[in-house]
């Protein structure tokens, strides 16, 4: 995840998150000192327990066939990974990785997933978030079928999920933006992934148009997504149940943007 260029909030997160309307945040593990928080809700748990969403350091890559790149990604990881069970979380999110030329992607994928095996062995109750991811470069996560070999060769699937990144899933091809384009997205998740493992999903619109295999965030509505994927996500029964991460880069309308899509999800209630 990039590391975001706002000056860092003095206020504490549950004060940040009060002054925009948010009950939820991601937890920066190895990053949180240089990002700041305030930025994320659950809608669901609107009122109710704040909800957390931990994020692994971005520049952690489990795909690298170099053994010593390899193991420490796999250590930062791990070590991340015991942090999450030492806090009494869950949601652990991160990016998949990257076989940045040093072997095929089926090789990176397999390596992905044992290292997702072992961080599991040694932690209790972590469950391992994996991301959708936009396809710059070598990336492994950018279709669904990448993540759904992942999660078939994990020994137990159920400490295992996706998230969904609607900038990344739009800029690695995936439609959004019409009642039938978002249907059939969600379609083509639900058949080679399942909806069970949804645990999340980012909510961002894309400065660049569908298919440019580039992650830049846009505000909700800015972009080329424009404001139907988000008023749909909102209110959305299979969406009720999952933190929802605003990561848009305007942090002057981050509260504009949640009650919007409060409003939305209220209206179908």
């Amino acid at each position: 995840m990039r590391r975001m260029k706002q000056k860092r909030s003095k206020l504490m997160p549950s004060e940040c998150l009060s002054k925009i309307s948010g009950n939820g945040s991601p937890l920066y593990l190895m990053t949180m000192r240089s990002t700041g928080f305030a930025f994320t809700w659950h809608l669901p748990a609107f009122g109710r327990k704040m909800c957390w969403f931990t994020a692994g350091f971005y520049l952690i890559n489990l795909g690298n066939a170099d053994q010593e790149r390899f193991q420490k990604s796999f250590d930062s990881f791990l070590a991340e990974a015991k942090t999450v069970d030492r806090l009494g979380l869950k949601l652990f999110n991160f990016h998949p990785g990257a076989h940045v030329n040093l072997s095929t992607p089926k090789e990176a994928i397999s390596r992905i997933a044992g290292a997702v095996n072992r961080a599991a062995e040694e932690t209790e109750s972590v469950v391992f978030v994996l991301e959708t991811m936009a396809g710059q470069g070598t990336v492994i996560g950018s279709r669904f079928e990448e993540l759904a070999e992942i999660l078939s060769q994990l020994k137990d699937p159920t400490r295992a999920g996706v998230c969904i990144d609607t900038c990344h899933i739009f800029s690695a091809g995936y439609d959004l933006r019409t009642e039938e384009e978002f249907e059939k997205t969600m379609e083509e998740f639900d058949r080679l992934i399942g909806f069970s493992f949804l645990k999340g999903m980012h909510l961002n619109d894309s400065k660049n148009p569908l298919n440019s295999r580039c992650d830049r965030h846009e505000s909700l509505g800015k972009g080329h997504l424009g404001l139907f994927p988000f008023e749909k996500i909102a209110s959305d029964k299979r969406f009720d149940n999952i933190p929802l991460i605003l990561e848009t880069p305007n942090r002057e309308i981050w509260k504009d943007e949640i009650r919007f899509l409060h409003d939305k999800a209220a209206a179908e209630k």
